[in-house]
């Protein structure tokens, strides 16, 4: 085995590890709905349980503050300008790429793409894998 491949191997036993050991933890449900402000609403004098997150996931508290600072402050088009927003912007993006890459363990930023939805994200995919697949089987 290469050094690199026995170094990704190592990462990703790790942080399997690590998730493992976080996983095993107790939850505290209450602590999780408090993330999210939305579930602090009463509906029909029940409190509220939000399951529809096929059509619509609800975000906790950090979320709808990064959101709201990015259009307070930096809310331009990605990888399209040159003007101080649009650099700031495509910085941010580029950040969050590498964090999903690190997060993931993904061996590159290349392979973090984002989609607008999980239908878009599978579309995307089955297209790739069978364009792959019909290429090598017409060669």
């Amino acid at each position: 085995m290469k050094k690199d491949d026995e170094h990704d191997v190592k990462k990703t036993e790790d942080k399997t590890s690590s998730m493992k050991k976080k996983a095993s933890k107790e939850m505290n449900i209450n602590k999780i709905r408090a993330d999210f402000p939305i579930l602090t609403r009463n509906v029909n004098g029940k409190q509220l349980i939000y399951l529809d997150n096929a059509a619509t996931s609800q975000k906790p508290t950090k979320v709808i503050e990064a959101e709201a600072e990015f259009y307070r402050k930096h809310n331009a088009n990605v990888h399209r300008g040159v003007h101080t927003l649009s650099q700031e912007a495509t910085e941010l993006y580029e950040e969050a790429r590498q964090k999903v890459e690190e997060f993931i363990n993904a061996r590159s930023r290349n392979e973090i793409i984002f989609t607008r939805s999980a239908t878009e994200s599978l579309i995307l995919y089955f297209m790739v894998t069978h364009c792959q697949n019909s290429n090598q089987e017409t060669r």
